[in-house]
């Protein structure tokens, strides 16, 4: 799956004409006891992180996931997502990544 968004100039004021938009793409696959997905997320736009717009030229995240159902009521995932922030404007960057595990048990 996929989506794309263009906000044109919504919630921006008449000095702030820069592009905002945001592609997303995605896919999953399953096969006997496991799931296995992937995603992808690229956007540039303003926000107001303390009250100030700021512009951000682009970000990027990419995300990678997988589900094993040992039996029916115990599934155990991971999940692993990598993002990239630039500021073209002031030159900061801001690299990260978030790594979850998880167990389900249901009965």
């Amino acid at each position: 799956g996929g989506s794309y968004i263009q906000a044109g100039h919504a919630a921006t004021a008449t000095t702030e004409d820069r592009n905002q938009e945001v592609w997303t793409f995605g896919l999953a696959y399953a096969f006997d006891n496991v799931e296995l997905a992937a995603n992808y997320l690229t956007g540039e736009g303003y926000f107001r992180p303390d009250g100030s717009r700021r512009y951000i030229d682009s970000y990027n995240a990419l995300g990678f996931g997988a589900t094993y159902q040992w039996f029916p009521g115990l599934r155990t995932a991971a999940d692993a997502v990598f993002f990239d922030r630039n500021r073209a404007d002031t030159g900061k960057n801001n690299v990260g990544h978030v790594l979850m595990l998880s167990q389900k048990m249901s009965f």
